[in-house]
């Protein structure tokens, strides 16, 4: 039945609001790419334990997160009807859930463990100067990719699901299982 709905403006709404949900995506995944290098650069020459199991969870903030999340919003959008408010709302959704982690972390720390935050950041600047360019690009084609597999996905979806158990298989299809 969602199928029937996507007109031409419904589109044109997926396609802004999968652009403005594209932003919180590639800011979470340039604030794993900065917060690795500070790691790497404090974890030099040392066999840290902790500290790599931190890398390896940065990792997965940088390069699964992002798949996830494009999932949660094709489902979120699939499963719901497509009115506008459905769509707005739940894009608005899956964006807040994003920055929740940046607003628990303004509300929690205080001034003295933000200005800690920031000079491990400084005693790594000159690794991260040179890298906050390659980044910057990076990040900006990762959200490009989610959000051409969000747009494509929502468009083959209906001619590749016909039922429930084919919607499950679809998505496991999606993220290479």
């Amino acid at each position: 039945q969602n199928n029937l709905k996507i007109n031409g403006i419904t589109w044109l709404i997926i396609v802004f609001f999968s652009l403005q949900w594209m932003l919180p995506v590639c800011h979470e995944i340039e604030e794993a790419a900065h917060e690795e290098i500070v790691l790497k650069h404090h974890l030099k020459r040392s066999l840290n334990g902790p500290g790599r199991i931190i890398y390896l969870a940065q990792r997965l903030r940088k390069y699964v997160l992002p798949l996830f999340t494009t999932g949660a919003t094709l489902v979120l959008l699939l499963t719901n009807e497509l009115s506008f408010q459905n769509i707005i709302l739940n894009f608005l959704a899956i964006s807040f859930i994003l920055e929740a982690d940046n607003v628990i972390a303004a509300l929690f720390l205080s001034d003295e463990q933000k200005r800690m935050m920031q000079s491990a950041a400084n005693d790594a600047d000159g690794e991260l100067s040179g890298a906050v360019r390659m980044a910057f690009f990076i990040t900006r084609a990762q959200g490009f990719l989610c959000m051409f597999a969000l747009i494509l996905s929502i468009n083959i979806a209906e001619k590749v699901v016909t039922n429930c158990e084919g919607f499950l298989f679809f998505l496991l299809h999606l993220i290479g299982f």
